[in-house]
């Protein structure tokens, strides 16, 4: 279970997709992409002009196994709400469980296939196994990102020791294919 603001820094999340920055912030960030520096520059443009309400999107993807992270994601994600509100924003927080399971043209899973590609944050979180459809979402965002900018990905392994076994291979295996990516996921 998701234990400190440390292990998933929602702030940092959300700082990347356009929250405006404490002075202090700004000066501790170590180097800027050009998609940061679009967002800075969209995010203050936003913020001058009005205080509409900015509906940030976090689509938040995991196996069955991190129900309980995925619940404890989901209440720091409605505290954060209680503070950002006053700064016009609203964390809308995504999750397959929150999908009518009613019959889809196709089928389901592609449904919260378009819900990860249409959000500006996609979480995914893994412990013991990659699941297969948790991977889809994953490779459907990625996907999205490399034609667009967005979503911003963000990757979360739990560190808890685990028996080995075959699932967890698909954790080893999946994580190599994000070095390869270039994608450097956090602990």
């Amino acid at each position: 279970m998701l234990k400190s603001r440390k292990m998933v820094d929602v702030r940092r999340l959300i700082y990347d997709v356009n929250l405006p920055l404490k002075q202090e912030d700004r000066k501790s960030k170590v180097q800027e992409t050009a998609l940061q520096q679009d967002l800075e520059q969209e995010r203050d443009k936003s913020f001058s002009q009005s205080k509409a309400l900015k509906i940030i999107k976090i689509f938040l993807a995991s196996s069955s196994e991190l129900k309980d992270d995925r619940d404890q994601f989901e209440i720091f994600i409605r505290r954060e709400n209680d503070n950002l509100h006053e700064n016009g924003i609203y964390l809308k927080l995504v999750r397959g469980e929150n999908f009518v399971d009613a019959m889809s043209p196709t089928r389901l899973q592609d449904e919260y296939n378009k819900a990860a590609q249409g959000c500006d944050i996609f979480v995914s979180l893994f412990h013991t196994k990659v699941g297969k459809y948790t991977k889809e979402e994953f490779l459907k965002a990625l996907e999205t990102f490399q034609a667009n900018g967005k979503p911003l990905i963000y990757t979360y392994f739990n560190q808890k020791k685990v028996t080995i076994s075959r699932d967890n291979v698909s954790v080893i295996d999946f994580q190599d294919e994000l070095s390869k990516l270039g994608h450097y996921f956090t602990r």
